[in-house]
This record gives C-alpha cells, sequence and structure tokens, in this order.
C-alpha cells in the first residue's frame, strides 16, 4: 500500500512527529510511506532533517500556504489560506496519480483536513484523518466540511473516539490507535549508573540542595495541563517537606518572556508563599536528563487526548502521578503503573505526592511497572501495523 501524508503544518509540532514515528515503524514489504512537507513551514529545516533520517521514505516538498497551525487571524488570509490549496492542488494530483498513491492520511488540522479531503475527492481515493485533540478545537466548519466527507479516522484514545462520536462521526469510522513511544530511546539502561550524577546535576543547575525532592511536569503552558493545580498543592506539601520543590519544564526560562499564563503561575506562587519552591525550568532538547534528575512525574492535565510526556516518564521508570481523565486511564492503573487523581485536585495531588514520597519501595515498584506497561503496549512496530490493518480495511 503506497500512504501519502500530507503536512501543511507551519511547524513540526508533536502531531506531526506521531505521524513521522509512524512512517519509520511502517515494514516497508506492506506499507510504503510518502510525505509532501510545506516548503513555506517556518521551520522546513526540521521537516527536512525528519524526511531523511527514514531511508524508506519518498518525500516531497511543494508550497502548501501559511497560517495553517492555529485560527486564522483575518478573514481575508484564511480566505487566502484555502484558496492557495486549488492552486496546488493540480500537482499533488499529479503525484498521487505517479506514484499510485492508495491512501491519503492528515493531521486533524483546518489546512491539513481541507487539503487532504480536497486531494482524496479529486484523485478519487480514500483519506483518513487523524484526531490528536478534544473535540472543542473542531468548532470550525472547515473541519466538519472534512470530517463528514473522510473515509475513516485513527483516535489516539479512546476517549476522542467517544469525543468523535458525539460531534455525529460514524462508529464504524473511528479507529482507536494510541501513540506509540520508543522505549529504546527512552529508556534508563542507556544511562547505566549516571542516575546519582543526574541528579545532582538536575539541583546544582537550579540552586538546589543535594537532598533536595524534585516533582518535574513537562508540558506546555496551558491552563489545563494542570500547572496551577501542582502550584496549589505545594502550598499542602511544604509544611511537610521543606525540600521539596517543583521544575516546570515547557515553558520560558527568563521572566521576562513569560506568557500571561506563566505570570499568572508566578504571582500565583508568590501568593501562596511557595515561589521558592517553584522553578520554571524553560525548555530542553532532550528531556530524558531532566526525567531521571527527578523524584517523580506530574501531569495533571485535565481531558488529556493521550499523554505522550506520560508514557515517556514512564518509559525512563518515573513515578508518575496524572488525572483520571481523557485517555490516561487507558496507559495507568492505578497504584501499580502510575497514581491516578481526580482533574482540578490539588488536595488528590497533595495525597499521591505525600505516598510516593513516604513509600519510596513502592514508587520504584511503580517506575519500574510504568516502563513493562510502555514496553508491551505501545512499541512502534506494533501501533504502525494496527495502523497499516486501517488502511488495509478501507481499501
Amino acid at each position: 500500500m503506497n500512504v501519502l501524508f500530507l503536512h501543511a503544518r507551519e511547524h513540526l509540532t508533536p502531531d506531526l512527529s506521531v505521524h513521522y514515528s509512524l512512517m519509520a515503524a511502517f515494514d516497508p514489504a506492506r506499507t510504503k510511506a510518502f510525505v509532501v512537507s510545506n516548503s513555506q513551514a517556518k521551520d522546513i529545516e526540521r521537516h527536512l532533517q525528519a524526511n531523511a533520517v527514514n531511508p524508506h521514505l519518498t518525500s516531497f516538498v511543494l508550497p502548501l500556504g501559511s497560517a495553517s497551525d492555529n485560527e486564522p487571524r483575518s478573514l481575508w488570509k484564511f480566505t487566502h489560506s484555502l484558496l492557495s490549496c486549488f492552486f496546488v492542488l493540480p500537482r499533488l494530483m499529479s503525484l498521487v496519480r505517479g506514484n499510485n498513491i492508495d491512501v491519503i492520511h492528515s493531521t486533524d488540522r483546518p489546512r491539513d483536513i481541507f487539503l487532504a479531503t480536497l486531494l482524496a475527492k479529486a484523485s478519487r481515493v480514500p483519506n483518513i484523518i487523524h484526531l490528536h485533540t478534544n473535540a472543542a478545537a473542531y468548532n470550525n466548519r472547515v473541519i466538519m466540511w472534512g470530517f463528514r466527507r473522510a473515509s475513516a479516522f485513527v483516535t489516539v484514545s479512546n476517549f476522542i473516539r467517544q469525543e468523535g462520536l458525539e460531534l455525529g462521526l460514524p462508529f464504524e469510522l473511528m479507529h482507536p490507535v494510541p501513540n506509540s513511544t520508543d522505549s529504546g530511546h527512552f529508556d534508563p539502561a542507556l544511562y547505566q549508573d549516571k542516575t546519582p550524577e543526574l541528579r545532582l546535576a538536575l539541583r546544582s543547575r537550579y540552586n538546589l540542595p543535594e537532598s533536595a525532592l524534585v516533582i518535574g511536569v513537562i508540558a506546555r503552558m496551558n491552563k489545563w495541563k494542570g500547572q496551577r493545580e501542582l502550584i496549589e498543592a505545594m502550598a499542602g506539601l511544604i509544611g511537610r517537606y521543606p525540600d521539596l520543590h517543583l521544575l516546570m519544564v515547557g515553558g520560558a526560562s527568563d521572566p521576562q518572556e513569560f506568557s500571561a499564563y506563566e505570570k499568572q503561575l508566578s504571582e500565583l506562587s508568590v501568593k501562596l508563599g511557595v515561589n521558592d519552591h517553584v522553578i520554571f525550568g524553560g525548555r530542553f532538547k532532550d528531556v530524558r536528563p531532566v526525567l531521571l534528575g527527578l523524584d517523580m512525574f506530574a501531569l495533571p492535565s485535565y481531558a488529556e487526548p493521550f499523554g505522550l510526556a506520560i508514557t515517556e516518564a514512564m518509559a525512563m521508570e518515573v513515578p508518575v502521578i496524572a488525572c483520571n481523565s481523557g485517555g490516561v486511564p487507558d496507559i495507568i492503573d492505578h497504584r501499580r503503573t502510575g497514581f491516578l487523581v481526580e482533574p482540578r485536585s490539588s488536595a488528590g495531588l497533595v495525597e499521591a505526592v505525600d505516598f510516593l514520597i513516604q513509600h519510596p519501595e513502592e514508587a520504584r515498584q511503580m517506575g519500574r511497572a510504568g516502563r513493562m506497561r510502555i514496553v508491551e503496549a505501545y512499541p512502534a512496530d506494533k501501533i504502525a501495523a494496527q495502523v497499516s490493518d486501517i488502511y488495509q480495511s478501507i481499501l
């Protein structure tokens, strides 16, 4: 089967990384992957690098337009964005015919959906839309136009499939397939006996005592990711654990560059008297050393579509705290492979952190069981085979 991935996004976002993982893991004897990248992407070099590392991938670069990541900023930009799809359509149709493309696969963003659906109908081949996002993001006429004409959907969790059903998408077209996690890349064994050094290095980086207990959260700075609840939980914990610190990775390191939400979090930490225990850690190209320096990982996001940061922390054998909502309960078995709390509950987070600190051996066992869960349930070749089965079913 020849499958064309259409990437009109302006940035190499996590959902596109999921697609690249699929393309790299396909059995080339069964599924041949092609990709069209957007020459107008702001980080086109990253796209080209991602294309180049897969020897089985055939890649093309075409001008697929701009303003593709978020809602259009103006009616003119929106109209121009859609009109540009028609200008590139003949070249895409030629590419589809010339490479005997059987299926077109796209993300769930407006431009990707519009262009992929338009191309599928014009070329008379089926198309799949990969649902990575909560249903609230689909309040868009262009998206719903594409949804009503898609051949099938891949959803990253049963939760997202249920949200799709509530939008009116047909049950028989919805195929839940989780994201894969590379347990060979996220593997504590790669660092052998360096974990103590990494713990010390992380504490030294932020001028913390060697004895400091560190909770880490690695996520975009969004309200629904639960950073606020973690800061509120710190107010209930530092009286018992004065060496406890919260490290928030994913935002700006410099307060001068804080987003409005980061400023709110900073002000909240001052108000609650925990600002000396809350660290805005910025961003890291490689989070594995950070994960190994933590005592526990917490991502109390609510209605999380899947939770790649959670599975990556689990693969590194870090005890994980997350919310009992969204796609996360599919991943975590409460108190065996992780700790689940109710959404928006700072009290629940206090209880979970307290339990893991007071029961260090159980926390270690939880970390080991978490890694085994990821190794067994989310290998890339297994996930890619499931997606190939869906291609086969719609053909």
